[in-house]
């Protein structure tokens, strides 16, 4: 039987989607917070500025691929069904850009 820890799970489900990809460049690594146990970070050794402006660096990059589906919807061209799954695309592009805006208005909030 095949057993999986929390934290595979989640580099997983990541690894399979494109906010993985968002992550890797802003170096983070999963296993390096897990590694912490269970004392949390302290704040003072985290730079606010840099957080917040490699979030606004993904939501900027997630924008820019929104911009593209949503020109590919403008064709003339284009049937029913693809219609549907640009629309599914963007509801995911701007759902990342939400959790990305919360987290961007968590680091100035602390």
């Amino acid at each position: 039987m095949f057993v999986t820890t929390p934290t595979a799970m989640l580099e997983r489900a990541l690894k399979s989607s494109r906010l993985f990809e968002q992550l890797e460049k802003l170096h983070m690594d999963f296993r390096k917070m897990s590694s912490m146990g269970r004392d949390m970070a302290d704040y003072n050794e985290i730079d606010a500025t840099k957080v917040r402006t490699g979030l606004f660096a993904l939501v900027t990059a997630r924008l820019e691929d929104a911009h593209e589906v949503a020109v590919k919807g403008q064709a003339t061209n284009v049937g029913n069904a693809d219609v549907s799954g640009l629309v599914i695309e963007l509801r995911s592009m701007f759902d990342e850009i939400n959790v990305q805006m919360d987290a961007i208005e968590l680091t100035n909030n602390r």
